[in-house]
């Protein structure tokens, strides 16, 4: 599952000028690969522990972080880019420890009260992560979690950041924690189809979602080829990353016949 530290090293080294692009503002991202892959195995193991209390999201954690991998890379961020991303994927819900489990699991409609408790998570996870420095500021981890749950409508939380000044990571973590919530069975609701849970992601285009990125998330789904429509995340994931394999195989091969030069996943900031 975690990678070794020579290969996560020479993802390091691609990083260009050792950046990770939140839009406009450039974040450093400031570790070295052997405390990082520590860093990875600690925050899928803190992920598991969230899952743990609520026995119907078993895997939502690493299914985010898995998707919001695969988003990440479709959207031609760099494979060291979407590892960190990948990292506040397992983080996301770390706020929820806080938070009784009976609310967590309750099966009939939530008080006030407890739907603020619910939206205080990011606000506390970004809080539980804050004290180590490479998670604050200097990979923008402390951010995606503290801001997931933002709209690009401006209605969401807790800061009603709209549009582009909601951080890049976190639209993505918004997008794949949007979408695994669909395809999960919840104590208060059944799962989703794969395509009413892709129908969802277009209805909210524009404005719970980024238009561009849901694009790219709706295409990367639909190309997966899963005809089950009560299939897992986990072989969506699957199909996913084998058919980026196989694309970036052809590529390979077009481009050394020239039959087709310079395609390619596009540079993150051509998508804003």
């Amino acid at each position: 599952m975690f990678m070794g530290s020579e290969v996560f090293r020479s993802r390091l080294e691609s990083l260009d000028g050792g950046v990770l692009r939140e839009g406009a503002s450039e974040i450093p991202l400031g570790c070295v690969s052997g405390i990082c892959e520590s860093l990875h195995q600690i925050a899928a193991s803190l992920g598991n522990a969230i899952d743990a209390k609520d026995h119907s999201t078993s895997s939502h954690s690493r299914q985010v972080a898995d998707l919001a991998r695969c988003l990440a890379l479709r959207a031609g961020m760099s494979t060291s880019q979407a590892e960190v991303i990948h990292i506040a994927g397992h983080l996301h819900d770390i706020g929820k420890i806080g938070i009784p489990d009976e609310v967590l699991s309750k099966r009939t409609p939530l008080t006030d009260a407890e739907w603020a408790m619910i939206r205080q998570h990011p606000v506390t996870g970004a809080k539980i992560v804050a004290p180590v420095h490479i998670m604050n500021g200097s990979t923008g981890i402390a951010k995606m979690i503290l801001h997931h749950h933002e709209r690009w409508d401006g209605r969401g939380y807790p800061h009603r950041l709209r549009g582009e000044s909601i951080p890049l990571g976190a639209r993505i973590l918004c997008l794949a924690d949007s979408f695994s919530a669909m395809m999960e069975s919840r104590a208060y609701r059944n799962r989703l189809t794969l395509g009413g849970s892709i129908e969802e992601l277009r209805r909210n285009a524009g404005s719970q979602f980024d238009p561009k990125l849901c694009g790219l998330m709706v295409d990367m789904l639909w190309e997966a080829g899963v005809a089950d429509e009560f299939c897992t995340l986990d072989l969506l994931v699957t199909r996913i990353m084998c058919e980026r394999v196989l694309r970036k195989t052809d590529v390979r091969a077009e481009n050394a016949s020239g039959e087709n030069p310079g395609v390619g996943c596009p540079r993150t900031e051509e998508l804003w």
